[in-house]
């Protein structure tokens, strides 16, 4: 429902969050049916962070709040407004480790972050499609991978700002560790 709510929220794996405020679809036995109630007027507003866990949605939110991953895979950040507090991140992930286990952050709006979005781990398995990360204090994007394993980036139309107070360096991605990197940049703009 449309609505104000204040409180953190920690996700269980397989959870999917959605608000009502964009049309949602569920599967069934008969195909693809809309879920009632959604499409509606109001935005959802979350006054709060949100601590993912594997396999999990959330999707069409106004977070005032950061997002945050620890050790998550296979997850799916899609359609929020994100304005974290100050000295936050927007989207935080750490401890990666999902080789062929891809998250998917995709159309969503991150302001006056640290960091817009933020991924470290062994490996990582990255679609970063369609995000707009405006006046990030330090850096738009930072990706960096430290282990053996394969990793596989791809960053697509993205739009990028920073207020540059930190390096003015809007993305940054790194390989630090053993295991080849396949990087995709294509249509992203920066400013």
């Amino acid at each position: 429902q449309g609505g104000t709510f204040t409180e953190n929220i920690s996700l269980v794996s397989g959870t999917q969050l959605v608000s009502s405020y964009h049309q949602q679809h569920v599967a069934t036995q008969g195909g693809q049916r809309r879920l009632p109630g959604s499409g509606g007027s109001i935005q959802t507003i979350l006054n709060g962070d949100i601590t993912l866990a594997d396999k999990t949605l959330v999707d069409g939110f106004d977070i005032n709040g950061m997002i945050l991953g620890d050790g998550v895979e296979s997850l799916t950040l899609y359609r929020n407004l994100i304005t974290p507090a100050a000295g936050q991140d927007g989207i935080e992930l750490v401890n990666i480790d999902n080789s062929g286990k891809p998250i998917l952050i995709s159309d969503n709006t991150i302001t006056a972050a640290d960091t817009g979005i933020s991924a470290l781990g062994n490996a990582l398995d990255l679609d970063l499609t369609d995000n707009t990360i405006v006046d990030a204090v330090v850096r738009a994007i930072t990706i960096e991978a430290t282990g053996p394993d394969a990793s596989n980036w791809l960053v697509t139309g993205n739009a990028l700002s920073g207020t540059n107070a930190g390096t003015g360096t809007e993305a940054t991605f790194t390989n630090s560790g053993t295991g080849s990197v396949i990087l995709t940049l294509t249509g992203n703009s920066s400013s």
